[in-house]
């Protein structure tokens, strides 16, 4: 996840904020964890203790991800 400026059209939405959380998702992200960026983890009011942070880059940006593994109900 990530937080920041989006643009939308229609049911559209674009912009650097969409294309760095849909990288999260497909090339890091993997089956029952969740991924925060810096920026979306400091907007938390409530923040877990249980995250791993890694170091990643993507698209060029060097970045902070918080990485929360949750329980999964169906199998991945």
């Amino acid at each position: 996840m990530q937080g920041g400026d989006v643009n939308t059209e229609g049911r559209d939405l674009y912009g650097t904020e969409v294309n760095l959380a849909s990288k999260l998702g497909e090339d890091l992200c993997e089956c029952g964890e969740i991924m925060l960026t810096e920026n979306a983890f400091e907007r938390l009011n409530s923040k877990p203790e249980d995250l791993e942070i890694i170091e990643a880059a993507i698209s060029g940006l060097q970045l902070k991800i918080y990485k929360l593994k949750i329980a999964t109900i169906l199998p991945c």
